[in-house]
């Protein structure tokens, strides 16, 4: 962490995601050991860690919501969360309240599984206790209107190319 710190200007914020560990192997299950032991080594960062990503698994279904509902109890307060989910039965009002019962943000990304009026109406709703964020990228990622819907004090939108300078250690 020190060496990443070092490597970047002040002003960097990381913004990292979760390990696969637990969002795909142990599917949130039986894993505080794993998850203490990542954000002991990220609170390293200080200031400049921004929300950690929690990607769910493409397979990983609202069938699991007891096992994702557990998790949430076991986040550290002190560090900020932002949940991508990738199937769009997720994206309910019972989801978003359990994600703002735990101050957990909803991630939201321009996949082919998101209806577009979904994301454009999510990123409207934005609160303050919710940063929305939006990666735009390939074909869709020319539509103004996600764009300027996400154009609000809580959520953000940018284009994000592969090899974006401004991006470090992306991942598609």
């Amino acid at each position: 962490m020190r060496g990443w710190s070092a490597r970047t200007p002040e002003t960097f914020t990381f913004a990292c995601k979760l390990p696969r560990e637990i969002t795909h192997e142990r599917r949130f299950v039986g894993c505080r050991d794993v998850l203490e032991e990542f954000v002991a080594n990220l609170r390293e960062l200080g200031p400049r860690l921004g929300p950690i990503l929690v990607q769910c698994g493409l397979d990983f279904s609202p069938s699991e919501r007891d096992a994702f509902a557990d998790f949430l109890t076991v986040l550290p307060q002190d560090v900020r969360f932002a949940v991508e989910f990738r199937q769009p039965q997720w994206i309910r009002r019972g989801t978003l309240a359990l994600l703002r019962e735990h101050g957990v943000a909803l991630a939201l990304s321009d996949g082919r599984w998101m209806p577009r009026a979904w994301l454009l109406r999510l990123c409207k709703q934005a609160t303050d206790r919710q940063l929305r964020v939006s990666a735009v990228e390939g074909p869709r990622s020319h539509d103004h209107r996600l764009l300027a819907a996400a154009s609000g004090p809580h959520c953000r939108a940018r284009r994000v190319e592969p090899h974006d300078p401004h991006v470090t250690g992306y991942s598609p």
